[in-house]
């Protein structure tokens, strides 16, 4: 028992902790389930050494309390010293997840393109996400992002991150010979403090390079400075189907030098998605014969169009979002506007719908915008037999509130600022004439 908690099984460790899956004491399983990360001290050693041995222990939890919760970032619960003061406890929320190691080493937890494509994204999510509340990770490897059994990806590891822009109470020199050399930038290389944004995407292009091959790109720090950060071989040479461009995309991660790498995770994202979608180049002439030549049959059912079906000859189906009575919603990827937006399919009711939908979209268009409602870009017919009517939004990159409720990922802080915020949303609606229901 380590305070509140009982500990239900042991699930490894390292020289400097042991980790435990165990449950809350009063809670019960009902509570669910922490991960605890317990790291031995010596009560005998002096004040100055005790104090700086917590400091270099405590960092994750400063790192990660120190910005708002993410849904790509494993959140930190607690952290204390048990009462015989010999251990610290680091609390933090327990998924049904793997290592990205195991998922790249083992052929059975293999991730399908697409999932690979995700894990990329979320990390850049959360890379962006620490970045603008000034953590630097400096430690970013397949060992440090959890990968959820619905192929969410999670940052965690967070032991030797540098928090803040202040430099006196930098622990970079007592974790020189901590970090993992196969992941660290040129400029980090033996010296932490030299961590920066443009480091941690450097370990995150040599992680994706992995991800999409199998394999590193350098076989040592020795070899990776003798080629001057470019790739002894380019990740298509290993993987032919890898889509055009992503070498190039790769390769701007590991630039040897670190101004010439994107400046930010939020840049590097932006130009993966341009890079999955074709749409994005005017020069791109699709193939003969290819899904992208034809113009598919429209279907009866529009609950479940597939991915890449093409809509009003302008948008591209990407993925399914929802659906209730009323219709069904896609993120779809706006050809003529070159950005990716939502379009909710009105299936019920078609005819006596539409011209509710017309006086609506006129209503909402002429809507001053606000920062908590979500545009209205365009409403307009099918050319289907049954002329359904759509209606098309911006697309907001995000969560549903019910999955953070569900995920226990808010805190009162979060929650009061989406009730202060919806409220506002809906003041303005409420303003103009316009009323949810």
């Amino acid at each position: 028992v380590f305070r509140d908690w009982q500990v239900e099984e042991k699930l490894g460790g390292t020289d400097r902790y042991t980790e435990y899956r165990a449950k809350h004491n009063l809670l019960g399983k009902s509570g669910g389930f922490a991960r605890l990360r317990v790291y031995k001290t010596d009560p005998y050693q002096d004040e100055v050494a005790r104090k700086e041995e917590f400091k270099k222990i405590s960092n994750a939890y400063r790192a990660v309390a120190h910005m708002p919760t993410h849904a790509n970032i494993l959140a930190v619960k607690d952290l204390f010293i048990n009462d015989d003061e010999d251990k610290v406890v680091l609390v933090t929320e327990d998924l049904p997840s793997q290592a990205l190691r195991l998922h790249i080493n083992k052929t059975s937890l293999a991730l399908t393109f697409d999932q690979k494509l995700q894990v990329m994204r979320d990390v850049l999510s959360a890379l962006d996400h620490a970045h603008r509340h000034e953590v630097i990770h400096r430690n970013l490897t397949t060992d440090a992002l959890l990968i959820t059994k619905g192929g969410q990806a999670r940052v965690t590891g967070f032991d030797f991150a540098r928090v803040g822009k202040n430099r006196t109470s930098t622990i970079a020199d007592q974790i020189v010979d901590d970090l993992d050399a196969a992941y660290q930038s040129p400029e980090c290389f033996k010296d932490p403090s030299q961590a920066s944004i443009a480091s941690d995407l450097y370990a995150a292009g040599l992680i994706f390079y992995e991800l999409l091959t199998g394999e590193l790109p350098f076989e040592n720090v020795d070899q990776m400075m003798e080629a001057d950060g470019k790739f002894p071989m380019k990740p298509t040479e290993h993987k032919p189907d890898l889509p055009n461009g992503i070498d190039e995309w790769l390769q701007m991660f590991c630039e040897f030098d670190p101004e010439d790498r994107y400046a930010s995770a939020a840049i590097a994202r932006k130009a993966l998605d341009d890079l999955i979608l074709p749409e994005a180049k005017n020069n791109s002439t699709p193939v003969a014969g290819s899904p992208l030549s034809e113009t598919p049959k429209f279907p009866d059912d529009l609950t479940n169009l597939p991915q890449d079906f093409i809509l009003a000859d302008r948008f591209r189906i990407q993925k399914k979002l929802g659906s209730g009575g009323f219709g069904v919603a896609y993120k779809v990827f706006d050809s003529l506007g070159d950005v990716v937006r939502v379009i909710k399919l009105v299936t019920k009711d078609r005819r006596s719908i539409y011209e509710r939908l017309r006086r609506e979209y006129k209503t909402l268009t002429n809507l001053p915008e606000h920062p908590h409602v979500v545009k209205v870009v365009w409403a307009d017919r099918m050319t289907d037999a049954k002329q359904t009517p759509y209606i098309v939004f911006d697309y907001v990159e995000g969560l549903d509130v019910s999955g953070l409720i569900e995920a226990e990922a808010l805190s009162l802080e979060d929650s009061v600022r989406i009730v202060r915020e919806a409220a506002e949303g809906l003041g303005h609606l409420h303003k103009h004439g316009v009323y949810h229901q």
